[in-house]
């Protein structure tokens, strides 16, 4: 009897474990949705929180999931395992991401 009380116990405790209830929500913001060109580079944020990387000269580039954390926006690669995330600003048609200055 005290083995199964032990196991039921155990399971309880390891279930509570498996809660989703801390996840958080992605959160987009609909000002970054589109295409931003930066030079030799595009990025596009789509409303679905897919992003693609682009370089112009070589149409090589990377794509994942994005989303904004505060005034962070971050950036999930698919096929590198990185993370990029960075203070972002939207003024019309400019964004400032990476200290640089990216225009739709």
């Amino acid at each position: 009897m005290k083995k199964f009380i032990y196991i039921f116990f155990t399971l309880s405790i390891l279930s509570m474990g498996c809660s989703e209830d801390g996840l958080q929500p992605t959160t987009l913001d609909s000002d970054l949705y589109g295409l931003w060109d930066r030079g030799n580079y595009i990025l596009t944020l789509s409303s679905n929180g897919k992003f693609m990387y682009q370089y112009k000269n070589n149409n090589s580039g990377d794509s994942g999931d994005w989303w904004v954390e505060g005034n962070y926006l971050i950036l999930q690669y698919n096929y590198i395992d990185y993370s990029l995330g960075d203070t972002y600003s939207v003024d019309n048609n400019e964004l400032i991401y990476l200290g640089y200055i990216w225009t739709r």
